[in-house]
Parts: structure tokens; sequence; C-alpha cells
């Protein structure tokens, strides 16, 4: 089941009832799991794509895949919000390396330099160069 932060579905659904959840900011999970920071952040809110990323700003993950279903809409206040996320991610030292119709994926500098040169990473790495656009 999906649900969507506002009603982009306008005319598809039946009900246009809302569904309240409860939610914690990226900060207050990172300090109750016990983790500096989050290797991977995958965002598909549905509306709520810019109050997240916001959050991410100052302590970014190492990737990010952010999925911006209102895009196509043609709606002023969609492409407000895809350009309000897609900063509030760059500004927070993430890059765009991959755009796959509505998904957005985002590496840090970090994890870009362990790809280039994985014998300085701290971690293993068993990604081919295609995710840098180099040939296989």
């Amino acid at each position: 089941m999906s649900f969507s932060q506002t009603d982009w579905q306008a005319g598809r659904t039946r009900s246009g009832h809302g569904t309240e959840v409860e939610s914690i900011a990226c900060d207050q999970f990172c300090t109750r799991a016990g983790v500096i920071s989050l290797p991977l952040v995958e965002v598909g809110f549905k509306g709520a794509e810019p109050k997240v990323t916001a959050q991410l700003r100052d302590n970014p993950p190492r990737q990010g895949v952010v999925e911006f279903d209102e895009l196509p809409l043609g709606v002023k206040k969609s492409r407000i919000d895809w350009q309000a996320s897609r900063s509030a991610l760059t500004d927070g030292e993430l890059h765009v390396v991959k755009v796959d119709v509505l998904n957005y994926t985002y590496a840090s500098g970090e994890l870009l330099r362990d790809l280039v040169n994985p014998e300085l990473a701290n971690v293993e790495v068993s990604v081919t160069g295609s995710a840098l656009g180099r040939p296989r």
C-alpha cells in the first residue's frame, strides 16, 4: 500500500482520506540506533521529500536514492519541491551519480573516492566502474 503526504493522486483514488503515522527525524533515528550517520537512505515519501532531504544536509549518508513521484505532474510546487530536495542533498556534499526516470541516486564524495581507490577504503567494495561512467 502506498500513501502520500499530498493529494497528488486526486481523481485517481476513491476515498481521498489521509493517514497519519508517527515519525522521527533522521538525527533522532541515528541517536536511537547508536550510529553516527546512515550509510544508505532511500526516500520515497510522496510529497515529504523536501522535509526529509533537508534533514540530511548536515549529516548526509554515504549514498541516497530519492524517488520524486510528483515531478511529472507538471505542477509548479512539484518542481519547487524537487529543486529544494536536490539542493539540500547536493549542498550536503552528495553528488548525483544516476538518474533513472524519477529515481535520483546520490553518492558522497567519500564513497566516490572509495570506489575509485578501493584499497584506501575502510570497507570492501565490489562495484564495477560503470557507476562512475566508465565501461565495465
